[in-house]
């Protein structure tokens, strides 16, 4: 390598390199805040059957449960022998922008955890899924 190129590539190498850990430095504190968050909840705690019977009957109870209608469930134990229930309950729905939407509440309990409760809202998309949705009211 003449002197001239070898001049020209390792500051670039050198600021790549930089850049990259400059890069990692910064996702590598927001992805464990991420891991941890979500480690500290219940459903941060389910396995991956447990996590698809639960989405299964979350879908089915926005498309198919009346408003003020409670959906209990219940989900095999974990790895830990510890059962996780709750309910699903849609409070209300509407039309928005052509889309059926609905506010739905969702409790979850788990043996020596505080319950966790969480109220959202989900609008249908047009090939039938579910998707989180930020409206008013």
């Amino acid at each position: 390598m003449t002197k001239f190129l070898r001049w020209r590539v390792v500051p670039a190498v050198c600021a790549a390199a930089t850049f990259g850990a400059l890069a990692m430095s910064w996702a590598v504190p927001s992805h464990a805040y991420f891991d941890t968050f979500m480690n500290g909840t219940i459903i941060g705690t389910l396995d991956k059957d447990q996590t698809a019977q639960l989405v299964s009957t979350f879908g089915k109870t926005l498309s198919e449960t009346d408003d003020k209608q409670s959906v209990p469930f219940q989900l095999p134990p974990n790895a830990k022998g510890i059962p996780t229930e709750g309910s699903f309950t849609p409070l209300v729905t509407r039309t928005e922008n052509g889309q059926r939407c609905r506010k739905i509440r969702s409790e979850l309990r788990q043996r020596g955890r505080q319950p966790e409760k969480w109220v959202g809202w989900y609008c249908q998309q047009p090939g039938g899924e579910w998707k989180k949705t930020m409206l008013k009211g």
